[in-house]
C-alpha cells in the first residue's frame, strides 16, 4: 500500500511540476487480478484499484489490513463507494452479489466483512448471473 502524507503549504509553493505529480498523481492503479491501494493523509482517503481478469479478487488481497488500518477487515470502520470504469462483472458484499456494468456505481456500508470482485468473462458469466441478489 502506497501511503501519501500531507504537504506543508510553505513547502508546496516551491514544488516543481514533477514533485507535485509525484505527491498527488496516482498512477498504475489497475493491474490484472490485483488490488492496488493508495492511502492519503489528506482527508484520510483510501483509493483502491481492482481489475479482476482470471479470478475472483478479494478487496484485501495483498493488503496487511491490521498493520495498515488497525482493524480486522477493511470496512470495519469505513464505507466504500465503487465505480466501474471497466467491463461487466459482479461484486459480492458478504452474502449479496451485484451485477456491475460500465459506469455503474455501488455503495457498500461500514461493517461489511467480505468484498470480492469478479469479471463477467465468458467462463464466469453463468456463475456471476446466478448469484445476483434481487
Amino acid at each position: 500500500m502506497d501511503i501519501r502524507y500531507s504537504v506543508n503549504q510553505r513547502d508546496f509553493k516551491r514544488y516543481t511540476t514533477q514533485e507535485m505529480r509525484d505527491e498527488f498523481l496516482i498512477t498504475n492503479l489497475y493491474r490484472p487480478d490485483e488490488v492496488v491501494c493508495v492511502y492519503s493523509h489528506v482527508d484520510r482517503m483510501v483509493t483502491f484499484g481492482c481489475m479482476p481478469v482470471n479470478e475472483e479478487v478479494p478487496l484485501e488481497k495483498g493488503i496487511d489490513v491490521w498493520h495498515n488500518f488497525g482493524t480486522d477487515y477493511i470496512l470495519e470502520r469505513r464505507e466504500i463507494g465503487i465505480f466501474n470504469i471497466g467491463g461487466a462483472g459482479c461484486i459480492t458484499a458478504d452474502d449479496d452479489t451485484f451485477n456491475m456494468n460500465y459506469k455503474d456505481c455501488l455503495y457498500i456500508t461500514q461493517g461489511t466483512k467480505k468484498v470480492t470482485f469478479q469479471s463477467e468473462s465468458k467462463i464466469r458469466r453463468a456463475s456471476c448471473r446466478e448469484r445476483v441478489s434481487i
